[in-house]
């Protein structure tokens, strides 16, 4: 395992996490803004509101 982390450029590690994190955020913006799920998300948004 060392030998191959040993083989990677420093410039690498930022490149993964970029991408990793652009993976990620993009998964989230997907399930965030997926049509279906609208009325979840609408009744989900109201329960600061509600008095119950």
């Amino acid at each position: 395992m060392s030998e191959l982390i040993s083989h990677f450029k420093l410039t690498t590690y930022p490149i993964v996490a970029l991408v990793i994190f652009l993976i990620v955020f993009g998964a989230v913006c997907w399930r965030v803004f997926k049509p279906s799920l609208r009325a979840d998300m609408d009744r989900n948004g109201s329960i600061p509101l509600s008095d119950d």
